[in-house]
């Protein structure tokens, strides 16, 4: 399918900022990773970084990009280094998300072309039971349509299914916030994210709660397509949260002293 058939390409805006690999890079590296998204979706062969059939060189690239040689040079190896694309036998950089949804669609389009059934694809003539005679016309004239009676089986989504009211409150709050459906099987960081606040700054579990941990499991939280499964999933979060927390107790501590000491006494003139 050549571009002209292909204007536009599916992206998916939570799936780019939920992608780990593109959340170590720069912001650099991931603008010119989506100019070469374009390039790879305009491309002879999809999904593959080509300029009239061959991979394009840094100066090619940067002049596609708006950028310069050097700033594409080191994006290139921030982006291959934190494994967002990969390379073919022949050196040439391809999405394999690109690849994996091509396939996809062409197999969506050859189950299409036989009347969208996908066990049409497998199957060359009518089944045996569909062989039988004909049955007779009815000449009665039309007859008004009766609608299909079904049962529509409504599926709730795990976003609008409530926690429940038995569980202590800084749970609750966690698994709102985190989008958990059950408890995380690892609610024992809790108590140690308490006891690291208690050791560092003598603070009170109840006040970590609002201050470090809830707003930590919200931003992160907003971020994921779908809620984690673990709370060990924020654990590195919270604590640098905490230590930051730390080091400004510690920093306003500091100025306190040097502000409440007395002026040291000296001659005067």
């Amino acid at each position: 399918m050549s571009a002209r058939e292909r204007p536009w390409m599916k992206f998916y805006p939570s799936d780019w900022r939920a992608e780990p690999r593109l959340r170590n890079c720069s912001l650099l590296a991931r603008g010119l990773w989506m100019e070469m998204l374009a390039l790879m979706h305009e491309s002879e062969r999809y999904g593959h970084l080509l300029i009239n059939g061959k991979p394009p060189t840094d100066r090619q690239l940067a002049v596609q990009a708006g950028a310069t040689v050097d700033e594409v040079k080191t994006a290139i190896v921030e982006l291959e280094a934190e494994g967002v694309f990969s390379r073919d036998r022949n050196g040439a950089i391809y999405s394999r998300r690109m690849i994996r949804d091509e396939k996809k669609a062409e197999h969506a389009r050859k189950i299409g072309k036989k009347g969208g059934n996908p066990k049409l694809s497998k199957e060359t003539g009518n089944p045996p039971q569909d062989k039988g005679p004909d049955k007779p016309k009815d000449n009665r004239g039309d007859k008004p349509h009766m609608p299909e009676a079904r049962v529509q089986k409504v599926e709730s989504s795990p976003t609008c299914r409530t926690v429940p009211a038995k569980l202590p409150d800084d749970v609750r709050s966690i698994m709102e916030e985190g989008g958990f459906i059950s408890p995380p099987p690892d609610l024992s960081l809790l108590t140690e994210w308490y006891a690291l606040a208690k050791e560092m700054f003598d603070q009170a579990p109840n006040k970590t709660l609002e201050q470090d941990i809830l707003p930590t499991v919200r931003a992160m939280r907003a971020r994921l397509a779908k809620p984690p499964f673990k709370l060990k999933y924020f654990d590195a979060a919270i604590r640098e949260k905490l230590a930051a927390d730390q080091h400004e107790i510690e920093r306003l501590r500091a100025m306190r002293r040097r502000y409440e000491q007395p002026e040291s006494s000296g001659f005067r003139v």
